[in-house]
């Protein structure tokens, strides 16, 4: 998933759909890893739709001052 924003909850589903679905067709796993493979994508599916909603959406700034590596006065 490099290159996916991480603060991008639908591009991030997305990407491990895809992940999942390529694991799911890959022959040359086991078949119960592609079995697993196929029921994440499939859950994944389920929430593919409420994460569109919240595509565009970013974490709120941290709460937390920044330090600047200082002593303290």
């Amino acid at each position: 998933m490099n290159g996916v924003d991480s603060n991008n909850i639908f591009a991030l589903i997305v990407a491990a759909m895809a992940t999942a679905d390529a694991i799911n067709q890959d022959t040359r796993q086991s078949l119960d890893n592609r079995a697993a493979a196929g029921r994440l994508r499939d859950g994944l599916r389920s929430w593919k739709g409420l994460a569109f909603e919240y595509r565009d959406w970013t974490p709120a700034a941290s709460r937390v001052p920044a330090t600047t590596g200082g002593a303290a006065a």
